[in-house]
């Protein structure tokens, strides 16, 4: 598979949320960030599975505008896994007040941080706050990398010293409560009794 350039943002969404869907695409466009939406990009694609996934491919990030009906639909539950798959950041936006995912959207967000669109906050405050997300995206991935800064392997540490091997005699040295307990035991053993 070739490797597509990574320059736009993708909005995935159900049919039921187009009208946020197209106003936070205007709105990124005017913003300066180029969007891949389906239904600027899909009017003459015969084949729309492909057509997804390239658009999936080609983009720095997926921005999720989650729903009850995006949850509940087949075609943008492919759309999610796959960007989840093609390891691409995505950005949860959620769409209905009050709507907590669960199934296979909730594990998928988990305990990330959404931005909530469902109305239960101005949209421009909001708008603000994904702008800044997604410009950070942006501007991260066209940094160019660091230089690899190499450093040798850590050496494995020294064995632990042994102890030293046990003998069955007792120790010449019977100082001590222990020590005479030893000296008169070993009296008796020797028969000096």
């Amino acid at each position: 598979m070739e490797k597509t350039r990574e320059e736009h943002v993708m909005i995935s969404y159900q049919h039921k949320d187009k009208v946020i869907a197209a106003e936070i695409a205007n709105r990124l466009k005017s913003a300066g960030i180029k969007v891949w939406i389906d239904s600027d990009n899909m009017s003459s694609e015969i084949d729309i599975v492909d057509a997804m996934a390239r658009a999936i491919e080609g983009a720095f990030a997926v921005c999720v505008l989650y729903s009850q009906a995006y949850k509940d639909s087949e075609n943008t539950k492919r759309e999610a896994k796959y960007a989840y798959q093609m390891k691409k950041p995505i950005l949860f936006l959620r769409a209905q007040l009050n709507y907590k995912p669960d199934g296979w959207l909730g594990f998928m967000i988990g305990t990330q941080l959404y931005i909530d669109f469902s109305g239960k906050y101005p949209f421009e405050q909001k708008f603000e706050e994904l702008l800044q997300s997604l410009k950070n995206l942006q501007s991260s991935k066209n940094k160019s990398p660091e230089p690899a800064v190499v450093t040798p392997p850590p050496q494995p540490a020294p064995p632990p010293p042994q102890p030293a091997p046990r003998s069955r005699s007792p120790s010449p040295d019977y100082r001590g409560p222990v020590g005479q307990v030893k000296r008169f035991v070993g009296h008796i053993r020797s028969g000096r009794f």
